[in-house]
Order: C-alpha cells, then structure tokens, then sequence
C-alpha cells in the first residue's frame, strides 16, 4: 500500500513538472508580456536601437550586391568595442553608432546568459536585432505591420507583442 502511494505521488509530481515546463514560457510571454530573453527596460534603449536601425538601412541601402541580409557583431579586444561585420569585413562606424551598439550589446540584452545579441537583419522593411540561440528577437517595422513568420517546422509557434509603434517583441516556442 505504501509502495502504490509513493508511485503515485512520485508519478503526479513528474505531471505537475512537465505540465508546468510546457505552460511556463507561454504563460509568461502571453500572460506576463515577458520572455527571459527579451530586452528588459526598452524604454531606457529606445534611442540607441533607432540609431542602428536607421545606420541598418542605410547601410544595406547603400549595398548594390548583397550577400545576405545580416550585420554580425564582433568585439574588438583591443579597442573593447563591439564591432559590425558585413561580408566577412568590418564596417566603419561613427562615435555616436559605436556607443549605442556598446550600450545595446552590455546593457540591453543582458537579463539571461542566452539573450546576447548576435545579428541585426533586414528584411521585407524590417530590422530585426536577433539573439544567439534564435528565441527571441525585437523587430522594428518600418510600415508599422506586424512581423510574421513562415517556419517549415509546424512544431514551432512564434508569438508577437507590440511594444509601441513600430516596435515588437517576436518569441518563438
């Protein structure tokens, strides 16, 4: 009888833990508006993120053969400033543009050790600051529309919140 309990107990607590995993992000995001991996105080970056958006643009703007449609961030130890790479170089960027990516990269993204911000791309009037592991991003919509997703994987759900005009928080589960 003691032994049937047990099982029991042991076999509802593994149910409440997986039920719990599945639902938690979710509930977070759709209930709680937040993600571990999104910018925390967008409000205080707002600024920054528009310079690099619109230096984004711009650049890919100004770009008669594009090879992709992403800047990649590097670091440089000796100057230690985040650097903008595109097509295998790096791209020449002014004062005002290195301290609004050096506030972005150390400031904005650092709430969890997976949320480092690892591209920006452009794409259909878009810009799109993306992360490391691909869980997260924040849009900006030029046509203020909201972003959408085609995945080939029909287990992937993305889910998008607007912040305010133009800007979106883009989850993907």
């Amino acid at each position: 009888m003691k032994k049937t309990i047990y099982i029991i107990l042991i076999c509802f607590a593994l149910l409440s833990l997986t039920v719990l995993a599945c639902v938690s992000p979710l509930f977070q995001f759709i209930y709680i508006g937040t993600t571990k991996y999104q910018v925390e105080d967008f409000d205080a970056f707002e600024e920054d993120f528009k310079i690099l958006v619109d230096f984004t643009k711009n650049y890919f703007n100004s770009q008669n053969n594009k090879v992709s449609n992403a800047i990649y961030l590097g670091y440089d130890t000796k100057s230690k400033n985040y650097t903008l790479w595109y097509d295998g170089k790096n791209i020449e960027i002014s004062e005002e543009l290195q301290k609004s990516l050096n506030r972005v990269k150390n400031e904005a993204f650092i709430a969890n050790l997976d949320s480092h911000l690892n591209e920006i791309a452009y794409y259909n009037d878009k810009i799109s600051f993306e992360i490391d592991n691909g869980a997260y991003a924040l849009v900006y919509s030029f046509d203020d529309k909201k972003p959408s997703f085609n995945t080939p994987e029909k287990t992937i759900r993305i889910h998008t919140k607007k912040i305010k005009d133009h800007w979106y928080h883009i989850f993907k589960q």
